[in-house]
């Protein structure tokens, strides 16, 4: 298979061609590598379901502005806790601390992806 734009796969970071498919009358998209790899990116036009029960307005990843999309489930994550009636205080209390430690893990991520690109503007500043 041939053809589509060439772009980095959203789901392994290889290079892939993307291809539009239509099925049940919506469009998909997937990411061709080879005959035994291809990807499986979402509908063009989001996810229907999804976006009804959890209000997170989710598109395909490849328009996705994800720092709105991480903002959007944390505060769904809130609003949740608050509104649950059949959970324990210390069910509530597991799930804010798993939160936490994610967030933590994530910013940490972040913290060094920033230094590393920091370092690369100095030598790219130096040279």
């Amino acid at each position: 298979m041939s053809g589509g734009n060439k772009i980095v796969c959203p789901k392994c970071g290889s290079p892939g061609s993307l291809i539009a498919y239509t099925s049940g009358g919506r469009t998909y998209y997937k990411v061709y590598h080879s005959k035994k790899q291809i990807h499986y990116i979402g509908p063009a036009e989001g996810y229907i379901y999804v976006n009804l029960i959890q209000d997170l307005n989710l598109s395909n990843p490849l328009d996705q502005n994800y720092q709105e999309v991480v903002l959007r489930v944390i505060a769904r994550f809130r609003e949740l806790l608050d509104i649950s009636k059949n959970i324990s205080i210390r069910e509530k209390r597991e799930a804010i601390e798993r939160m936490i430690k994610l967030l933590t893990r994530v910013t940490e991520q972040l913290k060094e992806e920033l230094e590393e690109l920091e370092k690369e503007q100095i030598e790219e500043q130096t040279t």
